[in-house]
C-alpha cells in the first residue's frame, strides 16, 4: 500500500462527497419548497423505512466485502477478490427482493403505525430501489478494497443529479393530486436514481475485469464455504452496527408525531416540526459527516491489510485527528451562522403560522450543532473497530446507547415545553455514550494514544478564535444579502482556521510527512516505505 494512498482516497471520496452532498441539499431545498412542512415531514415518513430495510440488505456486507477484498488484494489474490464480490452480490440480492417484497405488501399498515396514512404510496414507490442500491453498495465495496474511491464517487454524483432532476418533475407532476401523491414523484425518482447508479458501476466494474489478469481456479468450488463463513460473521456484527442509526429514525418516525399528538398538538403542527428536526435541521448537520465518512470508508480497506500494529495506530490516530479538527470547524460554523444558513437554504419553505419555523429551526439547530462532533468520532471509531477485526463491539456500543435514547425521547418529547427538542438531546446522549464505549474498546486492542496539547488544546482555542472572529465579521455584514455574508463568512473561517492550525503546529512532523508536498521544482520519482 502506498503511503499517502489513504489521503488521496480521502480527498476523492469528500471531493465527491461534498459534491453529492451540496446537490442533495439544493435538491431539498425546492422539494421542501414544493411539498411544504408538511408534505416534507410525510417524506421523511419513509426514508427511516427505506434506510432500514436497506442497511439490513448491503451495509454490513459492504463492509465486509471492502475488507475482505484488501485482504485478499494484500496477498496478491486477484481469485479471491472476484469470490469476495460473488458471495456479496448473491447475499444482497435474495435479502434485498424478500425486503422489497415485504415493503410493498405491508405498505397500508406501516403508514398507519407511523400516524400518517399519505405515506403509503411513497413506500410502494420506493421499494424498487432498495434492491438496486444494495447492489451499488456491495461493488462499490468491491472497489474501495482495491482503494479505487472513483466509481463510488462517480456514481454517487450521478445518482444525486438523477435524484434532483426527476425528483423535482414528479413531485411538481404530481403535486396537482395532492401531497402524497407530490410524495409519490419525489419517491418514484428515487428507485430511478439507483437504477442508473447500478448501471454506471458496473460499466465501472466490467472496465476493471478486462484490465485484471484474473484466471479462475479450478479448484475455486473447495474454497467458498470458509470464506462465506468469515464474510458472514463479519458482516453479521458489522449489520447489527450499520442498523442502529436507521432504527432512531425508524423509532422517531413512528413515535415522535403521535407522543406530540398525545401532547396536545395538532396533525399539522406536529408533523411540522418532525419535518423541521429532520428535513431542515437533520439536512444540515448531515453535511459535516461527509468528511468523516470519507475517511473511515478509506481506513477500513487501508488498515485491513497492515499487519504491523504501530503503522495501524499511527494512521488511526492521524485520521482521528482529522476527523475532529474537520468536526470542530464545522461545529463552530453551525452554531454561529446556523440562522444565516437556514434562512440561505430553507427560508421560502418555512412559514410564520401557529410558530414561527424560521427561528424555532435555528434554535434547534444551534442545540444539534455539537452533534456534529459526537457523529463524526461515532464514524471514526466504527471505521477503526471494523479495521482491526473487531465488528462486535461497535454492535455493543450502538445497542446500549440505542436503548438509552429511546426511553430519553420517549421521556423528554412528551413534555409540552420540551417537544421536539427532546429528540434532539436523547441523539445527542445516544452519540456521546457510543463513542465513550467505543474508545474504551479500542485503547484496550490497540496502541492508541492522543497527545492532549496538540488534539484538545490547540484546536479548541484555534476554534473560539475563529468563531469570535466569524460572529463579529457576520455583524458587521448584517443587512446585506445572506449569501454574499455566508460565503464572505465561510471563505474567511476557512482560511484562518488552515492557517492557525499549521502555524500553532497541531500536527507533529510524523503527521506532517502524510500531507502531499507540492513542489514547482522537477524532481525524479522515487518511492520509499513507510516507517
Amino acid at each position: 500500500m502506498k503511503k499517502k494512498s489513504f489521503i488521496y482516497g480521502a480527498v476523492i471520496l469528500s471531493f465527491a462527497g461534498i459534491i453529492a452532498k451540496g446537490m442533495g441539499a439544493f435538491y431539498k431545498i425546492p422539494l421542501t419548497n414544493i411539498l411544504g412542512s408538511q408534505g416534507i415531514g410525510i417524506y421523511y415518513l419513509i426514508f427511516p423505512i427505506y434506510s432500514i430495510l436497506l442497511v439490513l440488505c448491503s451495509s454490513g456486507i459492504s463492509v465486509a466485502v471492502s475488507r475482505f477484498v484488501a485482504v485478499e488484494r494484500s496477498r496478491g489474490n486477484v481469485e479471491g477478490e472476484k469470490r469476495v464480490l460473488k458471495i456479496g452480490l448473491v447475499y444482497s440480492t435474495i435479502l434485498s427482493l424478500i425486503c422489497a417484497t415485504l415493503l410493498v405488501v405491508l405498505a397500508s399498515y406501516i403508514a398507519e403505525w407511523q400516524g400518517n396514512i399519505n405515506s403509503r404510496l411513497g413506500l410502494v414507490a420506493i421499494a424498487p430501489a432498495i434492491i438496486f442500491a444494495s447492489l451499488v453498495a456491495v461493488f462499490r465495496g468491491y472497489f474501495q478494497g482495491l482503494e479505487n474511491m472513483i466509481p463510488t464517487s462517480a456514481s454517487n454524483i450521478i445518482e444525486q443529479g438523477v435524484k434532483i432532476g426527476f425528483g423535482l418533475y414528479f413531485a411538481n407532476l404530481f403535486l396537482y393530486k395532492g401531497v402524497s401523491f407530490a410524495v409519490l414523484g419525489a419517491t418514484l425518482s428515487v428507485s430511478l436514481c439507483e437504477l442508473v447508479a447500478l448501471f454506471i458501476i458496473y460499466i465501472n466494474y466490467l472496465f476493471d475485469r478486462r484490465k485484471s489478469s484474473f484466471e479462475p481456479d479450478k479448484n475455486v468450488q473447495s474454497t467458498y464455504r470458509p470464506l462465506v463463513v468469515q464474510m458472514g460473521k463479519y458482516s453479521f456484527f458489522a449489520t447489527i452496527s450499520c442498523l442502529i442509526m436507521p432504527l432512531c429514525g425508524l423509532f422517531d418516525s413512528f413515535v415522535i408525531i403521535n407522543i406530540l399528538l398525545d401532547s396536545g398538538f395538532s396533525m399539522a403542527d406536529a408533523t411540522s416540526l418532525y419535518g423541521i428536526s429532520c428535513g431542515v435541521v437533520s439536512t444540515i448537520i448531515s453535511i459535516p459527516v461527509i468528511f468523516t465518512m470519507a475517511i473511515t470508508t478509506v481506513l477500513v480497506p487501508n488498515v485491513s491489510g497492515i499487519d504491523e500494529d504501530s503503522l495501524i495506530a499511527t494512521r488511526c490516530a492521524f485520521l482521528t485527528k482529522i476527523s475532529w479538527l474537520l468536526s470542530l470547524f464545522c461545529f463552530i460554523i453551525i452554531l454561529v451562522l446556523g440562522q444565516d444558513i437556514i434562512r440561505a437554504l430553507f427560508g421560502h419553505g418555512l412559514t410564520v403560522s401557529n410558530v414561527d419555523e424560521l427561528e424555532f429551526a435555528t434554535k434547534l439547530l444551534q442545540v444539534s450543532s455539537a452533534s456534529v462532533i459526537y457523529y463524526s468520532f461515532v464514524q471514526i471509531f466504527s471505521g477503526i473497530l471494523q479495521a482491526i477485526n473487531k465488528p462486535q463491539y461497535n454492535s455493543l456500543a450502538m445497542g446500549i446507547s440505542f436503548v438509552v435514547r429511546c426511553a430519553l425521547i420517549y421521556l423528554l418529547v412528551s413534555i409540552k415545553e420540551i417537544n421536539i427538542f427532546g429528540q434532539v438531546i436523547g441523539q445527542s446522549v445516544f452519540l456521546i455514550i457510543s463513542c465513550m464505549i467505543q474508545l474504551y474498546f479500542i485503547k484496550k486492542y490497540m496502541m492508541f494514544r492522543i497527545e492532549f496539547n496538540t488534539f484538545v488544546t490547540k484546536p479548541i482555542l484555534v476554534a473560539l478564535i475563529v468563531g469570535a472572529a466569524v460572529y463579529g465579521l457576520d455583524k458587521v455584514l448584517y443587512g446585506t444579502n445572506v449569501w454574499v455574508s455566508l460565503v464572505l463568512c465561510g471563505m474567511t473561517a476557512i482560511i484562518l482556521y488552515t492557517l492557525l492550525i499549521w502555524k500553532t503546529k497541531v500536527f507533529n512532523v510524523v503527521e506532517q510527512n502524510y500531507f502531499p508536498k507540492i513542489s514547482f521544482r522537477k524532481k525524479k520519482i522515487s518511492s520509499s516505505n513507510e516507517k
